[in-house]
This record gives structure tokens, sequence and C-alpha cells, in this order.
């Protein structure tokens, strides 16, 4: 995916899981790592909880969106904030044949981050478990 700022690329790698549990909430775990070096950018992130009532599989298939909490690396670059991605994975095999990412940071040292578009690279897989 190409940098925010427009010059370079951005990367990523996750892992996000949604399960409901027995009651049909939705129980979200993984982490998330992003780096946008030309945009002085690189975090760690951790999914946080959908509100009570939330459940899986509410959005289309292949597409899945999560916040959660983001950590400055290194952690001595300030604050930390929350995060939103939304990631697509378009079905069709290999390589980014028309998959989307799109993140936006609130709070912390990167305030106002956004960044989206289809891959540049890489593929999304979105699977039913």
């Amino acid at each position: 995916m190409r940098s925010a700022t427009g010059s370079g690329k951005a990367t990523f790698g996750f892992e996000l899981v949604c399960k409901n549990d027995t009651s049909g909430q939705a129980q979200i775990s993984g982490q998330l790592e992003y780096e946008d070096p030309s945009a002085g950018i690189s975090f760690h992130g951790r999914p946080g909880q959908l509100p009570a009532g939330s459940s899986c599989g509410t959005l289309p298939a292949g597409t899945g969106q999560f916040y959660g909490t983001y950590t400055p690396q290194p952690a001595n670059r300030g604050p930390g904030g929350t995060f939103v991605i939304i990631a697509t994975d378009s079905g069709a095999p290999g390589p980014s044949k028309g998959d989307f990412f799109s993140i936006s940071l609130v709070g912390g040292v990167y305030d106002g981050y956004t960044n989206s578009g289809n891959l540049g690279g890489g593929n999304i897989q979105s699977f039913d478990r």
C-alpha cells in the first residue's frame, strides 16, 4: 500500500479474529503491526472488544472492521491512542488482487493519521473459523 505521504509505501501485518461466545457476543483477539516510514509512523496494536450486543459477521463477507489501542514503536516516541481498520479480502487468490486496507488513528502521538487503498503486494485472507 502506498504511504500516506504519497512517497514510499506503508507495510502492515495482522491477525484479527472475531468469534461469538455462547451468548452470541463477539470476542476479539489478535494483533496489528503497522509502519509507514515516509510518514514517521510505526506502532503495535491490540484489538478492543466490541460493544455489548455486537456479534461477528455483521459486515459483508470478506470484510472486517476492528478497533483497538496502539503503542508507538519505539514506545518512547510518545503516548499511544486508538486505531480503526477496515480490511477487505476481494476473494481473488494471490497477491493484491483488489484487497483493500484502511486505517485511522485517533489520539496519541499519531493523532489524525489516515491511510487507505488497495494493496500493492501481499494478500489479505479472511477465514470462517
